[in-house]
């Protein structure tokens, strides 16, 4: 038989490099030989056929050893039939075979990164032979419908079903860890995590846009950080089981209305940054800080309890839907931003303990027309510019700091009753004002206070 493929011998064994120049484009169907010339081939080296156009290969028990990417990108391959002694399917092995809708897994300990990355299979049997699997090992295979996970190895390794779009379900009873990014942006649309899964890592069903079902049974009792980020048809989530929410974890969901038990402990930041659907949130969680950035952008969310909270964080509600706050005497700080471009803003009770408004808190809130300044001692730097404010009150001993109302262009009336000097860019942009009440007290009003409402009649009381 004429040999068609180039080799290198190693001391008495062959190793296959590649298919020759001549028959590389014209074989369909191969079977590599156990012996050339009479010496026995036991290797096939690393992208030995990566790009060929062959439809289906035989490896027999000859071989020992293959190296990674051997198939990569073999367009035409359809089938493989692995009765080697290598029991490592390695790197990239056939990843890019779109063709290939199959494989037995039978013979196979373990399965190495990429190995069927962008691959054309569409059911998957891994049977308990196999010990272990590298990070995104089925990756982007498009047309992969069923998995069944009877191995051996206990970790769904990282990005292993990243963009596996098909996937609709998935059996987690074998699993004990789930790697990063395992699952996101595949088509799950229902996920049971049952109480043998100890640990979950970051961004595991990330932009998973079809899932609209968790139950959270398993022992892991944090949601890691961007876990269902993206999970746009997610509308309810039972958190009875859970103690941490990571960081974004259901940031940009379809979560509706929110529930906070108190077994919750800790919340971190972005949470729940950008739930465009979210209504409703009821917070008896012991977690007494809403973390930065928690509600940001949550535009259908009109009000909040603050009853249980002790600490708001910075931009918690920027641009959210809140329409009226309550600020509660348990609050005990809020920290800069928090309301910034909340538009539908219109009515503020500020009862709490802290008496200082944050730096931007009110920032662009153009709905809110009025607020009562009588109990507070500071308004930090732009804290209500470019809002929407009227008239402003300020009493004996307030401080107002750098562009407080800078840009408020609907505001026309200003009662100055503190005896603090009135710096040039506190009103800096305020077009309309026409009324100007200072008290008697101030002894200095700087050239520059006023000059941006030039018709603006000054009266000192």
């Amino acid at each position: 038989m004429e040999n068609i493929f180039e080799y290198e011998d190693n001391g008495g064994e062959l190793t296959i490099k590649h298919l020759k120049s001549g028959v590389k484009d014209t074989l369909t169907s191969i079977v590599i030989p156990e012996t050339i010339g009479g010496k026995p081939v036991s290797c096939i080296s690393d992208y030995a056929f990566t790009g060929s156009s062959i439809t289906d290969i035989e490896i027999g028990e000859n071989i020992k050893v293959i190296g990674k990417a051997a198939f990569l990108s073999s367009p035409k391959l359809k089938k493989v039939i692995w009765n080697c002694n290598c029991d490592k399917i390695p790197e990239y092995c056939f990843a890019n075979c779109s063709e290939l809708k199959q494989f037995d897994f039978l013979r196979i300990k373990e399965i190495k990164t990429g190995a069927f990355h962008n691959s054309g299979l569409e059911k998957i049997y891994l049977p308990w032979n196999i010990e272990s699997i590298s990070d995104s090992a089925f990756g982007e295979c498009k047309e992969l419908k069923s998995v069944f996970w009877n191995c051996s190895c206990g970790k769904i390794p990282e990005s292993c079903f990243c963009g596996c779009s098909k996937i609709f379900q998935f059996d987690f009873s074998k699993v004990k860890e789930i790697g990063n990014f395992a699952f996101s942006q595949s088509g799950l649309q229902e996920v049971y995590l049952p109480e043998n899964i100890e640990n979950i890592s970051d961004r595991v069903f990330l932009h998973c846009k079809q899932l609209k079902k968790i139950v959270w049974n398993c022992k892991y009792n944090q949601i890691p950080e961007s876990c269902f980020c993206g999970c746009s048809s997610l509308l309810q989530f039972d958190f009875s089981n859970v103690k941490i929410l990571g960081k974004g974890s259901f940031k940009e969901s379809g979560l509706q209305e929110i529930s906070l038990p108190k077994n919750i402990k800790y919340i971190f930041k972005s949470a729940f940054k950008d739930c465009k659907e979210l209504k409703n949130v009821t917070w008896d969680c012991e977690c007494y800080k809403i973390p930065e950035l928690c509600f940001h952008n949550c535009s259908s969310l009109s009000q909040f309890d603050f009853s249980n909270v002790k600490i708001v964080g910075s931009d918690a509600f920027g641009g959210s839907g809140l329409q009226k706050i309550h600020l509660t005497p348990n609050i005990k700080e809020i920290e800069w931003r928090t309301f910034t471009y909340c538009t539908k803003l219109n009515e503020v009770i500020w009862d709490c303990d802290y008496k200082e408004v944050p730096e931007l808190c009110f920032y662009g809130c153009s709905s809110l027309k009025q607020f009562d300044f009588s109990n507070l001692r500071k308004l930090k730097k732009e804290a209500f510019a470019s809002s929407g404010l009227t008239s402003v009150e300020l009493n004996k001993g307030t401080e107002v700091c750098k562009r407080c109302f800078a840009n408020c262009e609907n505001l026309k009336k200003v009662e100055w009753l503190s005896s603090r000097r009135i710096k040039g860019d506190i009103f800096k942009g305020c077009k309309n004002i026409t009324e100007i009440f200072v008290s008697d007290k101030v002894k200095v009003i700087d050239e520059t206070a006023f000059m941006a409402s030039p018709n603006a009649e000054i009266t000192f009381v």
